[in-house]
């Protein structure tokens, strides 16, 4: 076993022009702070869950070692994929007996069997499908809005409020000139773009799927959780 070992892309070492068994140095940020530490190259892959090697470089690697190399532990996210029985609190218990506290828990399953039983509660009531898809359509269309519109607000005025605090020179003696802030309209509106359709189309697809499924079991589910 290598603890400094890492997988990268195949993408990584066609660029790098490195191989298998080599090693390479990578810039970790964590706790508002960062350092250069060497990573041996132990494998390659085409596809990794939750990674797109066409938007950032994605590694691979032993967590623990790292938090060792730093002296401390930063928090961090931890997927975990669980039995359709499972019960989301008794997880926790369980996680906090081994000394992990988590901050924050998300719960797939329980928000989508949240958003089917309101749907079937409205269709139990008599309202027709096209009804309940266009008042559950608005009002997933006005968060998403809001989330995109607020975010690229958030974002510029961050660009405004810090970018001339930026101005750092190895000499002390040399002073970097104020920087004129220029902000990158067209991809701004590419990625506002990119993100509202992706989530427009995945609410889409679980409001459809919701309206497929059969009325009584999803009340029945909902009143079970």
């Amino acid at each position: 076993m290598y603890p400094n070992g890492i997988l990268v892309s195949r993408n990584f070492l066609k660029r790098s022009r490195l191989l298998e068994g080599q090693t390479t140095k990578l810039d970790i940020s964590i706790n508002y702070g960062s350092f250069e530490h060497e990573f041996l190259i132990v494998g390659a892959y085409d596809y990794f869950p939750t990674a797109y090697p066409e938007d950032t470089e994605v590694f691979v690697g032993n967590l623990g070692y790292l938090f060792e190399q730093v002296g401390d532990e930063s928090l961090h996210q931890i997927w975990m994929k669980t039995r359709d029985d499972a019960v989301p609190q008794t997880i926790v218990d369980s996680l906090k007996d081994l000394g992990i506290h988590p901050i924050r828990i998300r719960d797939a399953r329980a928000l989508l069997t949240l958003d089917e039983e309101r749907i079937s509660v409205m269709r139990a009531v008599g309202l027709k499908t096209r009804l309940v898809l266009a008042m559950v359509g608005v009002e997933y269309l006005g968060v998403i809005l809001f989330g995109v519109l607020w975010g690229v607000a958030i974002g510029i005025a961050t660009a405004y409020l810090f970018v001339p605090f930026f101005r750092v020179s190895g000499d002390p003696i040399f002073a970097l000139p104020p920087f004129v802030r220029h902000i990158a309209w067209g991809q701004i509106g590419i990625l506002a773009f990119v993100f509202g359709t992706a989530l427009l189309g995945s609410q889409s697809i679980i409001l459809y799927w919701s309206t497929r499924r059969d009325l009584f079991q999803v009340l029945r589910m909902g009143q079970r959780e």
